[in-house]
């Protein structure tokens, strides 16, 4: 199948469908083969040019380099890189690594903007990589209009990856570590071993990750034992004809696509490939093709747990959980600094830093006497510059409940805080408001 052919791929029409109705949040998963876009270099050549790097050379003996050199032909990778660091020890190994990787290399300019337009317009929140080089990091950071910030962490980070993907966070998954952390990496028979065969944490976070998205697989060819572990693992606990995940493959036969399709639930694009030209070429038309499917928007919850007084802070409200027709509600009172000096009477909450471009909207029952009112303040209340991300809505009690409902769309990234007060202005002392069913909620632009 050529190049330009692939726009009628079944298996890229299929990811289109999935991805126009919804339903599954659409993840990158990318491999090596995108980093020659960077110049970088792959197995083969990485692991060979250790072996002739004159350090190399003077702590292996020429047989054992045959040896090695001969490991490397049969595509045993990771057993050839356990004995290279064996010989030479870590302290040399790393230093090969970081003459190989720790650069500022960036994707070519063209597939760089096709991946960013990419994860701008198909709303894409998690990227998962094999490689440790700062090729993602340094293309998706610099400056730009469609800029938004993205989150690498490592293996060692479980924990922490679950919370940011929880928040909406943008992450970059780097399961095999990353150059600036020489312990994180994982290159050799042995570090594979730890990571997919003793770390538990991980391998659970993965399969979760692989469960609940789908993924495209860029750059990465599947053969991987250890990673094919996983999804053999998920193949044969939920069937394989749960196809849920997609990999855009070079020179395929028949056969091979096959059986990535019915025993691993991966669907191929495929393509022909004479070189990195045609590699990025399929790369790019892949993307702009998935990106100009406009995605929703996408609802996340924000709220928290209101009726807990230590999820608020006290700003003269003084408030109290109590009891209302058979409800939890938050009382908020009217205060005085001193007689005559009405405090702020409110109680706030800090919410996480809003994105531009995304609509915060808060909803809220209030109950007060006629002649006393509730109130909502929503947006940005302090840093250099405030109150111009914000929005308050006041409503007059009628001794009954009433609904209060504001919205706010960030114009620039920016603090988010919610108020709640207890009929701040012309109140009196004793006067207060009752508040009930508080929802939060952001709205990222689809």
């Amino acid at each position: 199948m050529k190049n330009q052919n692939l726009q009628s791929d079944p298996n890229l029409l299929d990811l289109k469908k999935l991805h126009s109705e919804g339903g599954r949040n659409l993840g990158l998963f990318i491999g090596a083969g995108l980093s020659k876009s960077a110049g970088l270099k792959g197995w083969e050549e990485m692991l060979s040019g250790f072996l002739k790097n004159p350090k190399c050379k003077e702590q292996i003996s020429p047989d054992r380099i045959l040896e090695i050199q001969d490991m490397i032909k049969l595509k045993q990778y990771t057993h050839a890189a356990y004995l290279i660091k064996a010989y030479v020890g870590s302290q040399i190994f790393q230093e090969c690594l970081e003459q190989d990787f720790d650069r500022s290399n960036n994707l070519s300019s063209h597939v760089e903007k096709a991946l960013e337009n990419f994860c701008y317009s198909a709303d894409i929140n998690l990227i998962v990589t094999t490689n440790f080089d700062k090729v993602l990091e340094n293309s998706l950071s610099r400056p730009s209009e469609k800029r938004t910030d993205w989150s690498p962490f490592t293996h060692k980070q479980s924990d922490r990856i679950r919370s940011e993907i929880s928040k909406g966070s943008r992450v970059i998954f780097k399961i095999h570590g990353d150059i600036k952390d020489a312990d994180s990496i994982v290159l050799t028979q042995d570090k594979y071993q730890e990571l997919y065969y003793s770390r538990n944490d991980f391998t659970f976070l993965l399969a979760t990750l692989l469960d609940t998205y789908t993924f495209l697989f860029i750059g990465f060819s599947l053969v991987d034992p250890f990673f094919s572990t996983v999804l053999d693992m998920l193949s044969a606990y939920y069937g394989a004809l749960k196809q849920k995940h997609f990999a855009l493959i070079s020179d395929l036969s028949i056969a091979q696509k096959r059986a990535l399709e019915d025993l691993r639930g991966v669907k191929v694009i495929s393509y022909d490939s004479k070189g990195l030209e045609d590699h990025e070429a399929a790369v790019i038309s892949v993307l702009k093709e998935i990106g100009n499917i406009p995605s929703k928007d996408r609802v996340i919850d924000l709220s928290f747990n209101w009726t807990d007084l230590g999820n608020w802070i006290n700003h003269g409200g003084n408030p109290k959980i109590t009891e209302e027709d058979g409800e939890k509600v938050l009382k908020v009172h009217f205060t005085e600094k001193e007689p005559g000096t009405p405090s702020n009477c409110s109680v706030i909450h800090r919410l996480p830093n809003i994105r531009a471009g995304c609509t915060v909207q808060v909803r809220v029952k209030f109950k007060c006497d006629f002649g006393k009112y509730g109130m909502i303040f929503i947006g940005d209340a302090a840093g250099p510059h405030p109150y111009d991300n914000s929005r308050y809505e006041k409503k007059q009690g009628n001794g009954d409940w009433q609904e209060i409902i504001t919205e706010i769309k960030y114009t620039h990234d920016d603090q988010c805080s919610i108020f709640l007060y207890g009929n701040r202005n012309d109140g009196r002392v004793n006067d207060f408001v009752l508040y009930k069913d508080l929802k939060l909620s952001m709205i990222e632009p689809g």
